[in-house]
């Protein structure tokens, strides 16, 4: 697929879903219009050994207000968004705040209209989603902003492999990590391996102590991601030998 165009973003070509078509063709991101079951748009991405579909459920926030009530967002929209894609976001779009009294604000013709909901039971609630649910939850204030932040997502997940996304391994580094948690014994021992370095966490994850590292052969050692067969033939001749 690296060699291949990048999947366009699918859009649900219903009203309210069909909104995200000019702004994202603005922005030159490749849009065809479609009927989806669930989610408002989706697309193929790169995942760690395959393809993946993520998939978008996108809600303003006097939608969203109302689906609290309803159900229909937890009972039905959710449930199906979960079961057809890999990855999924709920998209919320619009302003809100907290008024003096704890309930939701939203502005209305230059004001702010009050509904009668807590914003802490919305907070609540979207980190429920987050937390249990197994859902990305995005905030964005506008249909502008929501199409720039759909564009950041689609590239994130079409413009490179999964494995060529570095960035999160500076938290990696012997520096930082250190304020995170402290490096056990095995993660200590697997970065001075050849090959390993920043590979030492996930050797880690792998084995639960020293003797069941050294003990582990070529096959074991090529379960972990981005070990390969010349890496773990090295790993298990530099654990058992004296070179």
């Amino acid at each position: 697929m690296s060699e291949q165009a990048p999947s366009p973003i699918y859009i649900d070509k219903r009203i309210g879903s069909n909104e995200l078509y000019a702004p994202l063709q603005q922005r030159g991101v490749p849009v065809e219009m479609t009927t989806l079951e669930f989610g408002d748009c989706c697309f193929i991405g790169h995942g760690p050994e395959s393809h993946v579909v993520v998939g978008i459920e996108r809600k303003r926030i006097t939608d969203l207000l109302q689906s609290l009530t309803t159900g229909r967002l937890s009972g039905h929209q959710l449930p199906g968004l979960c079961a057809s894609y890999q990855h999924r976001w709920l998209l919320v779009e619009g302003q809100y705040r907290e008024s003096k009294d704890g309930l939701i604000e939203i502005p209305r013709k230059g004001d702010w209209e009050l509904v009668r909901l807590h914003f802490a039971a919305l907070e609540n609630y979207l980190l429920t989603l987050t937390l249990r649910g197994g859902l990305h939850v995005q905030h964005t204030y506008n249909i502008r902003e929501s199409a720039a932040w759909l564009h950041a997502l689609w590239s994130w997940w079409t413009k490179k492999e999964w494995a060529d996304h570095r960035s999160h391994l500076a938290l990696h580094n012997a520096a930082d990590y250190a304020v995170f948690f402290k490096p056990t014994l095995v993660h200590r021992m697997a970065a001075q391996l050849p090959g390993i370095d920043e590979k030492a966490k996930d050797v880690a994850f792998k084995f639960k102590s020293v003797t069941e590292m050294v003990a582990a052969e070529e096959s074991t050692w090529r379960e972990i991601p981005g070990i390969g067969k010349i890496t773990a033939q090295r790993v298990v001749k530099a654990l058992r030998t004296r070179e």
